[in-house]
């Protein structure tokens, strides 16, 4: 709870940090350009599929391991492995 008052304060404080309006303008034009690029959304929506796809995947892994018996520590370490496992394969 502190955390989110936290957030909501640090954004509520940088409200007044506008950037300079012919910026923004700029960056905006520049912006809306890339979404009216069929191929960039059609690959945005496809990258939004596969990780929602796994995000489903890891949620019901959690709940199977659960079932199994497998503590909530045995769980956390086993995606901690995980990831690490896939940090190392990748920087290889």
């Amino acid at each position: 709870m502190a955390l989110t008052a936290a957030m909501a304060a640090t954004a509520a404080a940088a409200l007044p940090l506008t950037p300079d309006s012919r910026d923004a303008a700029s960056e905006n034009h520049a912006s809306s350009g890339l979404w009216r690029s069929g191929l960039f959304v059609t690959t945005v929506v496809g990258a939004s599929l596969i990780q929602a796809s796994r995000a489903v995947m890891y949620g019901f892994a959690s709940l199977q391991w659960s079932a199994k018996g497998l503590g909530g520590t045995s769980i956390g370490l086993l995606w901690a492995i995980g990831v690490v496992a896939e940090v190392l394969l990748f920087a290889a």
